[in-house]
Order: structure tokens, then sequence, then C-alpha cells
């Protein structure tokens, strides 16, 4: 990787509930790059983020993983943090170095479930986010209507971009800062 500037460098948080594709869709960005040449599976163990022998033996993040990625000239590091309540230090730390997040959902679920409701769900992720002085979220598209769910209050001052594709995320990260 080349040396790269503060302006050209962006510190990306991937949160969501445990389960939600977090670490697939890092996978996917890595692949959409050229970083790797397939897709890694967490069931499989053989992921990029997913590397600690607890984590691949469990099946689910426990530590967070920085891992850059090239796009456009920049470098966009991904954090991809552990998704289960037990780990929400992790969580808070990626929030507080980051300038952006993507909160993901499992669509699988039909948006927000039971699991998402409480502690961890979409909305203390998205109000950990803001606490955290992150200005910008992307969400899946499918999950637009998951964000009305969210009082006023959370989501005044947050920009919320709703993506459908990963070099939509891509270029989310680069929004001047």
């Amino acid at each position: 990787m080349k040396g790269y500037t503060s302006e050209t460098i962006r510190n990306v948080a991937l949160v969501g509930h445990g389960g939600c594709g977090k670490t697939t869709f890092l996978e996917s960005a890595l692949l959409a790059t050229g970083v790797i040449d397939r897709l890694g599976k967490v069931e499989d163990g053989n992921t990029v983020s997913d590397y600690d022998k607890m984590e691949i033996e469990k099946g689910f993040s426990i530590n967070t993983s920085i891992v850059p990625v090239e796009w456009k000239d920049s470098k966009i590091n991904f954090i991809d943090t552990p998704g289960y309540f037990d780990f929400i230090g992790e969580v808070n730390a990626a929030l507080r170095a980051s300038e952006a997040a993507v909160i993901l959902v499992d669509a699988g679920h039909g948006g927000v479930d039971s699991g998402m409701v409480g502690i961890g769900g979409l909305k203390e992720k998205t109000l950990a986010a803001k606490n955290a002085g992150i200005k910008t979220i992307c969400v899946p598209k499918k999950n637009e209507k998951d964000i009305d769910e969210i009082s006023p209050e959370i989501k005044k001052g947050l920009k919320i971009v709703f993506v459908e594709q990963m070099k939509d995320v891509l270029d989310v990260a680069f929004v001047k800062k």
C-alpha cells in the first residue's frame, strides 16, 4: 500500500447486531477492490477479519479488526466490530475512531426483528454512532423503512445515506470531512 495523507484516509466502522453480515460485507468490499480473489465465509472460518482461533471456532467476531482497502487513490480503514452486546466496548471504541459508520441490518429477518429491538439494535447503534461524533451513516436501501422507527431526536444532525451497492458505500466514505 502506498503512503496517504489524512485527507485521503477514512475510518469507517461496520456496526450491527450479531450475524447481520458485517464480516461478509467486508469480504465483499475486499473482493470489489481486488484485495482478495474469492469471498471468505464466516461459517468456513476463512474470512480476513475473523482470524482469531476463538472467532473461527465460535463463528462470530469477538475482536475489532481493522482492514484497509484502497479505493480511488484513497484508503478506507474498515473497522469490523463484534455484534453481540458482550463486546459493546469494542463497538464504542471503533465508533470513536471513525468518521462514518455502516449500520447493517439483517434483511433476511424482514428488517428489525425481536433481537434488534433491545440493546444493541439499530436504534442503539445509531445513537452510539451519533454520540461518538459520527455525522454520516450508511444503511442498506432495503432497510429504509427501519430508519423510520428511530426517533427524530436521534436522527437530528445525522446524514443518513441509503446505499444499494458496495461502490456506493466506498464513495460515501469519501464525502469531504
